[in-house]
């Protein structure tokens, strides 16, 4: 049987709302519940027992006890990676060491997403991208940065990449002219943006596989791509914790430079001429063609 992962992913966004709250639930806590039962686990989420054998049954189990040995199946196979939720110090010892706290929870999403990461869906995700004809980068909102900082430095190692951070009449016509053999590279964190997702849905009718960057299993693009990487997210004010995602992102953009490492090297040099050309900076003499 498929993981209580996959089957969330896949089932999650059909959820009733009660239903689709607990099993978001379950996603950040499982590790800590797998001897708890439905008195207990009903307690703990704020939910009914009822609900509790709903979403059993929604995700394909018999009941209770077969929802719960999926729990524990879960904890056991990802018994390396801490989920527990970051504990905020008080308001005032905050303002004393932001930079403390702020480093200190970068650096627990970046071991927590490290952890999390197969190598083979890797190595998948970098071979899509330096086959596909064309490349999308997608993200909006919040997380247009993330696809600046993918797009434009893919831009240097690849041909026809596109970055899509809105959704006007310029980007409809962008995405009606793809050609075939597309791939796209989305981003999508909390609170997940409706723009993301529209043009997700519209490269899904495309039939455009996708790899997505996202915080959770039950994040709407989750079940629409063909490859998955969970960054997990935890707040400590409305910032964004970028450290983990950045990270994965250079490492795709690292994977995709050493895939051909020749061609690399020689489109960075003609990237770095065309830059000498137009005095883009004030130094050039740094050459970033022999940085590897």
């Amino acid at each position: 049987m498929s993981s209580l992962l996959d089957l969330i992913k896949e089932k999650g966004s059909h959820l009733p709302p009660k239903q689709y709250e607990l099993a978001k639930f379950l996603i950040n806590n499982y590790s800590s519940l797998q001897y708890a039962n439905t008195v207990e686990l009903a307690r703990m989420a704020s939910v009914s027992e009822a609900t509790i054998i709903r979403l059993a049954y929604s995700l394909g189990f018999k009941g209770f006890p077969e929802l719960q040995q999926a729990i524990r199946d879960l904890v056991k196979e990802n018994s390396s990676i801490s989920l527990n939720r970051y504990a905020l110090r008080s308001f005032e010892e905050l303002k004393d060491c932001a930079f403390a706290t702020t480093f200190e929870l970068e650096k627990r999403i970046l071991e927590e997403a490290y952890a999390s990461i197969d190598k083979e869906s890797f190595e998948s995700a970098v071979e899509m991208i330096c086959k596909a004809p064309c490349v999308l980068v997608v993200g909006t909102s919040f997380n247009e940065s993330l696809a600046h900082y993918a797009g434009n430095y893919l831009h240097v190692l690849k041909e026809n990449v596109r970055i899509i951070t809105d959704l006007g009449a310029k980007e409809y016509q962008v995405l009606q002219e793809i050609p075939r053999g597309t791939v796209g590279l989305v981003y999508s964190f909390p609170r997940y943006p409706r723009k993301t997702q529209s043009v997700v849905e519209f490269l899904k009718k495309k039939k455009v596989p996708m790899i997505g960057i996202t915080d959770n299993v039950l994040s709407p693009i989750a079940s629409r791509v063909e490859k998955l990487f969970l960054v997990p997210q935890q707040f400590i004010t409305f910032i964004d914790p970028y450290a983990a995602v950045m990270a994965l992102t250079h490492s795709l953009l690292l994977g995709v430079f050493m895939n051909d490492p020749e061609k690399s090297r020689r489109r960075v040099r003609d990237y770095d001429r065309f830059l000498q050309s137009e005095n883009v900076h004030l130094r050039d003499s740094v050459d970033i063609s022999n940085l590897i």
